[in-house]
């Protein structure tokens, strides 16, 4: 009777482990994939970073150029009413 006893607590507990051996090795494909998923999503904020400094960078340039074209169209207007002025006066 007892041996009768062991043997089927023996296979409850075979059953058992193979069911958490089971559930291990889900668990394991699990977080493999959530770790690739996060280096993935990791590798593309680094890209768009990337991305953001060189647009940043592209940005400044063009405000320069901006400013320069400006400063260029305030003294061809100063110097064209200099003239204008200097005209009527002549």
């Amino acid at each position: 009777m007892k041996l009768l006893g062991f043997k089927n607590e023996l296979e409850k507990l075979q059953k058992n482990m193979w069911v958490l051996e089971s559930d291990r090795d889900k668990y394991c494909v699990e977080a493999s994939k959530a770790n690739k998923n996060y280096y993935q999503s990791l590798e593309q904020v680094k890209l768009k970073n990337n991305l953001i400094t060189r647009l940043q960078r592209k940005n400044i340039e063009a405000e320069g150029r901006l400013k320069q074209q400006q400063n260029l169209y305030e003294a061809v207007r100063s110097d064209r009413q200099l003239f204008s002025k200097n005209l009527l006066e002549a």
